[in-house]
């Protein structure tokens, strides 16, 4: 709780909020609302008694709306009119969203010289700015030194893949990966968010490892804005530390991934994971007769290794067996199958509670003794009953089984 003077103290400071307001669309879950990495942010603080000025671009389709959440949450809007608001489409929370509606033409905007400015890369607009203090995080793969920006005192914020595609040659040691962006940015501080397994701070000779939080279940969407939002504000409205501010901005992350919520609840608390300290290797159990049941697979496989994780598919790693086959050759796709499954730290099911096989791979794990997380979309309560009572962890969605298997 705030005391008056320190409320009174944070309303004399002022946040520049600088990022997209898009619609963004998911198709599974079903989801569509007015947010993008800006408005997100902006919603997120303005909660925290200081003054926002958002800068931004919206198309007239969106704009009102706009204007009916700045109105509602409390901060200033500061539009740049284009003609109609970018779209963002998700088939699933986890994959590379489609944008739609991208100008041809990039709007350059110069914003002058303000004092501490939390800047997220734009799809429809370029802005200059100068600033004593920014916290920039690349939402359009554009390196800092090209964004048109100016910092006295900079934190990049950004994730593995951005801080990989940033550096002139390979290099997979994100270790090597922060010094390396430290030294060529030019920057203060360097956060690097890698997924399910936290977040690696930098600053001057020190490295930090910043803890995640185990939740529910996650909603990834705006995950990233939310770090970037909580950082920018207890670094440099706060003026805490570079890692005191990470620990809040992860802390945050969680509250978001498991609610959905921006308004945050200070009492609310996580359980931190214990980051894995090698490389975990998964047995994936899963149909695979239909075109469907194999796209499907296939993008639950490509998602576990993008986590970091090696992969056993008998669909990939063993292959199919045809009806005439022989018993010799049918028992030897069985015994190679739970081969992978005992040599596995842990098995997630694509669970359907038709599929024999899975359902024989999950009893088979489990009376091993070997973890199993179990998503199941669409499967009737009475069929889950073997599942939650053997102490698989069962949940109904992409995002979370995925994180779940990889913590």
């Amino acid at each position: 709780m705030q005391s008056a003077c320190e409320t009174t103290a944070l309303m004399m400071k002022t946040l520049d909020i600088i990022g997209g307001t898009y619609l963004e669309e998911c198709v599974d879950p079903v989801y569509r609302e007015l947010y993008g990495s800006g408005l997100r942010a902006a919603i997120a603080l303005s909660n925290y008694s200081t003054t926002i000025n958002f800068h931004t671009a919206v198309g007239y389709d969106f704009k009102e709306l706009l204007n009916y959440k700045s109105d509602l949450f409390g901060f200033k809007s500061h539009t740049i009119d284009v003609t109609e608001t970018v779209h963002f489409i998700y088939e699933h929370p986890l994959c590379k969203p489609q944008p739609v509606n991208v100008p041809n033409a990039i709007r350059l905007v110069d914003l002058g010289h303000l004092s501490k400015v939390l800047y997220y890369g734009m799809i429809d607009t370029d802005i200059k700015v100068t600033a004593e203090m920014m916290v920039y995080d690349p939402q359009n793969q554009v390196p800092f030194e090209q964004s048109g920006a100016i910092a006295k005192n900079l934190a990049l914020i950004l994730n593995k893949w951005e801080a990989l595609s940033f550096l002139d040659h390979p290099e997979e040691d994100l270790e090597k990966v922060g010094k390396l962006l430290m030294s060529k940015e030019n920057v203060s501080v360097v956060v690097i968010k890698n997924g399910s397994d936290g977040a690696m701070l930098f600053e001057g000779n020190k490295v930090e490892k910043i803890p995640l939080y185990r939740t529910p279940q996650v909603w990834p969407i705006g995950s990233g804005d939310i770090f970037s939002a909580v950082f920018a504000f207890h670094w440099m409205i706060l003026e805490q530390s570079a890692f005191e501010s990470a620990i809040k901005a992860s802390a945050s992350v969680a509250q978001f991934c498991d609610t959905k919520q921006l308004q945050f609840d200070s009492t609310k608390t996580y359980p931190e994971q214990v980051i894995k300290s090698k490389q975990k290797k998964i047995y994936l159990a899963a149909p695979f007769f239909t075109t469907g049941e194999r796209m499907f697979l296939n993008e639950v496989r490509y998602l576990l290794q993008q986590f970091g994780n090696e992969v056993f598919s008998p669909f990939h790693d063993v292959g199919t067996i045809d009806g005439d086959a022989t018993n010799v050759e049918i028992s030897t796709v069985v015994q190679s199958d739970l081969t992978g499954i005992d040599q596995s730290d842990l098995v997630l099911a694509i669970y359907s509670g038709t599929d024999p096989g899975t359902v024989f791979e999950v009893g088979y794990a489990r009376a091993k003794g070997i973890p199993v997380v179990a998503l199941c979309e669409n499967v009737k309560e009475e069929d889950l009953f073997m599942l939650s009572g053997s102490g698989c962890e069962i949940t109904q969605d992409l995002s979370s089984a995925i994180y779940k298997a990889s913590w």
